[in-house]
């Protein structure tokens, strides 16, 4: 209940500042204050990494427009 809480608030908060500010680097900070091992060099769009998925993740220079994410493995959630 508390990851789609989450979710839900940062999706509603963000949606219309990501429609012009997708690619800032302010989002790196963001992403990486929510937990997410990510890099100033990197671009990312944040609208794709969740706040209940980022700690999940680690991203060095890169570029991702694009993620998709499976975080359930043997009924169980984050395992």
């Amino acid at each position: 209940m508390a990851d789609w809480a989450a979710d839900w608030h940062f999706c509603v908060a963000t949606g219309f500042l990501l429609s012009f500010s997708s690619y800032f680097k302010v989002w790196n900070i963001i992403l990486f204050l929510h937990g997410m091992d990510v890099d100033l060099k990197s671009n990312l769009v944040a609208a794709n990494f969740l706040p209940s998925k980022v700690d999940l993740i680690t991203v060095r220079e890169s570029f991702l427009s694009a993620a998709s994410f499976v975080t359930k493995s043997e009924d169980k959630y984050h395992k």
